[in-house]
């Protein structure tokens, strides 16, 4: 299904010709937006999220769902998206050593009770 594909899936913009063609009707909320109303919506959701590894995790998300969107996204505001593609491996280092932290922390715990 067109939908599943990041290439292909335009999300929200899909014409209502383009959905009854393709099958689409009733799998997409019922409202058309042209991409630069996706574009600034998902500015908006991008923006929200405080903390870095979020908003890489939301852009990698968006890649993965709609290529279309995520590119244009990339193209109109390059350094807010780079900044956030190009850092993934200090963030996950950062959560991977919370999580370390958390588990000998927990593990400490459970052996000092026994």
């Amino acid at each position: 299904m067109i939908l599943h594909s990041p290439s292909f899936n335009k999300g929200t913009a899909f014409s209502a010709e383009e959905r009854n063609g393709l099958g689409l009707r009733g799998l997409l909320p019922p409202v058309v937006e042209t991409i630069d109303v996706q574009l600034q919506r998902t500015l908006l959701h991008l923006r929200s999220f405080a903390l870095p590894i979020d908003r890489f995790i939301y852009l990698q998300s968006l890649k993965d769902r709609n290529e279309t969107l995520f590119y244009r996204l990339a193209v109109d505001h390059l350094e807010e998206v780079m900044v956030q593609r190009c850092t993934p491996r200090l963030w996950l280092s950062v959560v991977r050593d919370r999580c370390l932290t958390f588990v000998c922390a927990w593990c400490d715990a459970t052996v000092a009770s026994r």
